[in-house]
């Protein structure tokens, strides 16, 4: 019989919880390597060591963090860089009190074991994320200076990547900024007029800017530590935004390397299926931009409970904590699920876990003042009393109480809350397959050295060798026409490689998209460019020109297509007259109109939309108001009609009208 009169619940007194004893099945991954991006964000730790809190091996030695991670596979460490995490008094914000210095402390340990650095700059005092980006205090004065502003971001990256430099640091990769989905540096969406993402970068003005501030820090990472990849981070798992942000990136310049995402299981649903279908859409977008990819930020649940009287993010109720077991093992199987399609195209990297040692500094609920405590004086906690006033108080208290202290992540952490590792830790060890590899970006350049084509990458084994198909696209070919290529692999490590491209005659095809009306009969249609004739009438027809080809020969030539979206033939440029957008109707913009008519002619029809189904209804003579106005491609301007009541009547030509003062 069990004597339960002694018993003490570990989660809350900060006994052993048994997570460390769970078990964890670790299975091997076919593109796993041992170059793979393993990543930890361990940014808290200079932190919770000078708190105190200690770290143990497998064997239950106490040991530095560090070498428990290198020692199971974790290869590459993620540090987050602010500016000036102290109020006006010297007191810590918390949050791990990330300065620079801080962040030496855990590079010096870093180099020990030949473990990569990714420096991931906020460019603020405290945390910068989708939500807020503030302005760091001493550059406050100049954010309203544009070309300050950039001096200020150049100069704190390149002056903080020499401090790295000379303790040792092997920085392999330099975020510059953080979660920048809805802009840095205080250019933020204003909520309260219900701006978005898209008021910041589709927004030209603020995108120039923004991207200014990017383009600044990126010149000091090329020119401090030109090998290291820079990477832009979104927390967006969002097509649609992800591809409208870097299309602003692409218009103002931004040379970048690495696309990065958050992505947090629960956060993202809960069907595994459809979040990891779209971590696979996002990886292919940024291939098909030429972009590497990587996930900047991810982590899984060891259990629902909370171990130091701080709420956790997700515990227990979350509607999506049950996507894989809270436990070890669904630690594993969520870091399995990820990596796999992470790992299946050459561009994918690796992922980083975010803050997989952030352990209370007392274990147990009970210990929350202590805690408290700690973090107010070594900002141990995911904030501190230091940052009151400074950071927003709807984040500082919850229902009037002090909200900060422990860390809302304790929960997620490879190690249980008295620092002993968990099986899942063995993961980044037991999931290498592959030896080294060679990332080799083949750059597609026509003779000129122009790029014509998206950057390729291709990963090979050291010391093998690769088969592969260069990529098929309009207006160019590889030389000789061979697209087969043999790679091998010499040295672990990022490489680049040119492959010359010849024009064709026609050359790439150019979007264009307008719709436009065959005016002239003097030119012929061509089913291809080796100038073959087409027995189609076109002169006088209206057509979809998707493509335009700026021949060698001088002339530009249009790739014409039905409204339905069959192919019709090449034509001069010269022969057609060009009426509106394609993705516009035919009737064109509605502009407001608003005044009274009469009709006064008989002789127009009345038309229920503009394909030309006429209407029944009899309305000469008769008075309304016209609220719009179209200018059709046909030449012609028509004004939409309704009653008094406003009710639409149809659309006639605007000659038809008598306006009524």
């Amino acid at each position: 019989q069990v004597d339960v009169s002694s018993y003490k619940d570990p989660w809350e007194y900060g006994g052993d919880t048994g997570l460390k004893n769970l078990t964890a099945s670790v299975k091997k991954l076919n593109n796993m390597s041992q170059s793979s991006v393993r990543g930890m964000d361990i940014s808290s730790y200079t932190a919770l060591k000078k708190a105190g809190v200690k770290y143990y091996d497998f064997d239950g030695k106490e040991t530095s963090l560090l070498k428990v991670l290198h020692d199971n596979g974790v290869n590459y460490i993620r540090i987050r860089i602010w500016n000036d995490p102290t109020n006006e008094k010297g007191e810590t914000y918390g949050g791990g009190a990330n300065d620079v210095a801080a962040g030496l402390e855990i590079a010096k340990e870093a180099a020990q074991y030949d473990m990569k650095l990714l420096l991931d700059f906020h460019y603020s005092d405290f945390w910068a994320d989708p939500a807020l980006q503030k302005v760091p205090k001493a550059w406050e004065k100049d954010k309203n200076d544009t070309e300050k502003m950039k001096q200020n971001v150049y100069d704190f990256t390149k002056d903080t990547i020499k401090k790295f430099q000379e303790v040792g640091a092997d920085i392999g990769m330099v975020q510059v900024g953080n979660e920048i989905t809805n802009g840095m540096l205080d250019i933020m969406p204003d909520r309260s007029k219900g701006e978005t993402y898209k008021d910041t970068w589709g927004n030209a003005k603020n995108a120039k800017i923004l991207c200014g501030y990017l383009k600044a820090g990126i010149k000091a990472v090329r020119e401090c530590t030109p090998k290291a990849l820079v990477t832009l981070h979104l927390e967006s798992m969002g097509y649609g935004k992800c591809s409208e942000i870097m299309n602003a990136w692409e218009q103002n310049g931004v040379d970048y390397d690495v696309f990065g995402s958050s992505f947090y299981q629960f956060w993202q649903g809960n069907s595994s299926k459809n979040a990891l279908a779209g971590l696979q859409k996002i990886e292919n977008l940024a291939k098909s931009r030429g972009k590497m990819y990587a996930v900047m930020e991810t982590s899984w649940l060891n259990s629902l409970k909370d171990a130091d009287g701080t709420p956790n993010v997700i515990g227990e109720g979350h509607a999506n904590a049950k996507v894989y077991s809270d436990d070890p093992q669904g630690q594993v199987d969520a870091l399995t699920d990820m990596y796999q399609t992470l790992l299946s195209n050459d561009n994918g990297l690796g992922a980083f876990y975010w803050e997989g040692a952030w352990i209370p500094v007392k274990a147990g609920w009970t210990n929350w003042k202590y805690n408290k405590d700690m973090s107010d004086r070594y900002g141990t906690g995911w904030a501190a009393q230091g940052a009151k006033g400074y950071y927003p108080d709807n984040k500082m208290y919850y229902n009037g109480q002090p909200a900060w202290g422990g860390c809302s992540w304790d929960n997620q952490t490879l190690f249980d809350s008295n620092g002993y590792p968990l099986q899942s830790l063995k993961f980044y060890k037991d999931s290498v397959s592959k030896g080294k590899e060679q990332i080799i970006a083949l750059k597609i350049v026509d003779k000129n050295g122009k790029e014509v084509y998206a950057t390729q990458y291709v990963k090979v084994e050291v010391g093998k060798t690769r088969k592969i198909t260069l990529p098929k696209f309009s207006g160019y070919y590889p030389k000789n026409k061979n697209y087969n290529m043999t790679l091998k692999g010499t040295q672990e490590g990022n490489t680049v490689q040119k492959v010359v491209y010849t024009r064709t005659a026609a050359g790439p095809a150019i979007s264009y998209n307008y719709r436009v009306k065959v005016t002239k009969k003097k030119y012929k249609l061509y089913k291809n460019f080796k100038w073959k004739k087409s027995k189609t009438k076109v002169y006088k027809k209206t057509y979809v020109a998707k493509y335009r080809y700026d021949h060698k020969n001088g002339n530009k030539y249009l790739a014409l297509y039905t409204k339905g979206g069959k192919f019709v033939g090449y034509i001069n440029k010269k022969a057609v007259k060009r009426l509106g957008s394609a993705t516009q109707p035919e009737q064109g913009k509605a502009y407001t109109y608003g005044k009274r008519v009469k009709i006064k002619s008989k002789k127009y029809k009345l038309y229920k939309n503009f394909k030309w189904k006429k209407s029944k209804t009899k309305v000469y003579k008769k008075t309304y108001v016209a609220k719009y106005r179209y200018k059709h491609e046909n030449g012609n301007k028509y004004l939409a009609l309704y009653t008094k009541s406003g009710k639409f009547v149809g659309y006639i030509n605007a000659k038809a009208v008598k306006v009524i003062k």
